[in-house]
């Protein structure tokens, strides 16, 4: 008897093809027949529970249930990073700002009476001035004006000509007239005003020295309110960045621990298909190694195949 017999070891099953060449003309091919009307083993190992094994399907009644392993360590305790420490955020008060200054006058009456310099006028209150009556001040200021616009003409005439080169002296600066005082912007003040409520040059200063004052303390006010701000931004930055860690930490781990407490679930010890014994990423916890479990699977056939034909055959 000359017997070829083919092996065909695809993913899920095994198939033979059996060439039949006694008579070399006349060769004859057959799929070997594993059962009435199957012609693939489907390539299945299983474990049973008296620790034989069964080819080709699976019996769960039989089967043995153990535990299949991957290589995961138990992660432990959930480790987080240590919260950062608040730091020492410094308490700002409101500045306490110096007393407006108040003006104190005795009145026609004999009546002593205080009012804030704000209420003065020439500080919080503009003069007021007589109808038809012309302001000091304004003609003081259009004096200046026409006399700076009459020497930027002259000037501007000045270099047009060459002044410079020709040596010719430049125009003279202006003489401006002295500014109004006090007294000539309150003669035309109305009678109906209190000369003792305008306020004079004296208070003028010092009500600006106080506007001064409380400037200054609101400046360092807000430096300090700023600085204690710029504290607890960054706090707040520490805090966020920590809470993202551990948010990250924590999914890590949660996959991390899921996968260590599946490594320890106990399964039906079957290999879907026999090449899983050797490409497999798990360990099982059997005494027979997943290698072997190949071979005998490959036995398993050559047996059945010496079955039928003897030793007669080759492969």
């Amino acid at each position: 008897m000359a017997i070829t017999v083919g092996l065909v070891f695809g993913t899920h099953q095994t198939k033979i093809c059996i060439e039949n060449s006694d008579t070399p003309l006349h060769k004859t091919y057959e799929f070997y027949e594993w059962e009435e009307g199957v012609y693939a083993l489907p390539s299945i190992i299983q474990i049973n529970k008296d620790h034989t094994l069964r080819y080709g399907s699976i019996d769960l009644d039989s089967c043995l249930i153990a535990r299949k392993k991957k290589i995961v360590a138990d992660p432990g305790e959930l480790t987080l990073p240590i919260q950062p420490v608040e730091p020492d955020i410094p308490i700002v008060d409101e500045p306490k700002m110096p007393p407006q200054p108040v003006y104190t006058f005795v009145t026609d009456g004999g009546i002593s009476m205080t009012i804030p310099y704000k209420d003065l006028y020439g500080i919080g209150r503009p003069l007021p001035q007589k109808k038809g009556k012309s302001n000091p001040m304004k003609i003081w200021h259009k004096k200046c004006q026409k006399l700076k616009l009459d020497y930027e003409k002259r000037k501007r005439k000045w270099v047009h000509m060459g002044g410079k080169r020709l040596g010719l002296p430049m125009p003279v600066e202006p003489v401006y007239p002295p500014k109004p005082e006090e007294t000539d912007l309150v003669s035309d003040v109305p009678e109906s005003i209190n000369p003792q409520l305008i306020a004079s040059k004296e208070q003028k200063e010092e009500y600006q020295s106080w506007l001064n004052q409380c400037a200054l303390l609101k400046k360092q006010y807000n430096k300090a309110v700023e600085r204690r701000d710029w504290h607890i931004s960054q706090y707040k930055k520490e805090i966020k960045t920590w809470e993202s860690e551990c948010e990250r930490i924590k999914r890590n781990y949660a996959y991390i621990k899921k996968q260590y407490e599946e490594s320890l679930v106990e399964y039906p010890m079957v290999y879907r298909y026999f090449k899983q014994a050797t490409f497999s990423a798990y360990l099982w916890d059997y005494e027979i190694k997943p290698q072997d479990l190949t071979v005998l699977y490959l036995a398993y056939i050559i047996f059945r195949l010496e079955e039928r034909f003897g030793m007669d055959f080759s492969i």
